[in-house]
């Protein structure tokens, strides 16, 4: 519980690395929130726009899953 202040705090503080560490624990539940993805999805966002190269793969794999449930949906 102490160390995921610390991160949460590191987070809010404009971390890259704590930013991207939230974010992925909020979209798995480990941190629950009342808009966890959109939260997670901000944070990410955040972390992506200061180069942090696994919050912006993360962000595109995000995408690509969005964009391939919508072609499922328009095919079934």
């Amino acid at each position: 519980e102490e160390g995921l202040y610390w991160l949460q705090k590191a987070a809010k503080q404009g971390h890259t690395e704590a930013m991207y560490t939230v974010a992925s624990l909020m979209l798995i539940g480990k941190i629950s929130a009342e808009n966890a993805r959109n939260e997670a999805i901000c944070l990410l966002t955040q972390s992506a726009a200061k180069d942090f190269l696994p919050a912006e793969e993360l962000l595109r794999k995000m995408r690509s899953r969005q964009l391939e449930m919508l072609r499922m949906k328009k095919t079934a």
